[in-house]
């Protein structure tokens, strides 16, 4: 844990403050995502675990597409991501809307594609499917 701290405390502290004021743990889509941090236009992802595998690394884009998605769907525009790598002491920052296109291969529309993947995530609940509030370990966001 000490080597995470000064890692954090060596530099990236400051350069995660300088996306702006962190609210953590947002609730996305009224609790059915959760982001780590959202930092005024950009979200923030904080990984202890090994990024080693290519499906390590597919899972968390997909992570971090959501987060974009459905952020900019509840009215939150996102400008960037930043993943800070703990076990590797790095952070990496990408363009959302860059993300967003290169992973769809052509233009994308953030909020329209945020309100297809709401939609089939809200309709996943009526199914009592792994995407409903809470499911995964982590608690509904209060109503």
């Amino acid at each position: 844990m000490r080597i995470y701290w000064r890692s954090y405390c060596g530099g990236f502290r400051e350069a995660l403050r300088s996306y702006g004021p962190a609210d953590p743990a947002p609730a996305l889509l009224g609790g059915y995502r959760h982001a780590d941090l959202i930092m005024g236009s950009t979200v923030g992802e904080v990984k202890t675990g090994r990024m080693d595998q290519p499906e390590y690394v597919d899972a968390l884009f997909t992570q971090l597409l959501t987060y974009i998605l459905l952020a900019c769907h509840d009215g939150r525009p996102i400008n960037d991501v930043v993943v800070y790598l703990a076990r590797y002491g790095v952070l990496i920052r990408y363009l959302g809307q860059d993300l967003l296109e290169e992973t769809a291969g052509r233009q994308a529309d953030a909020v329209a594609a945020g309100s297809e993947l709401a939609a089939v995530i809200r309709a996943s609940e009526t199914l009592g499917g792994v995407c409903s509030p809470g499911a995964g370990g982590r608690p509904a966001a209060a109503a």
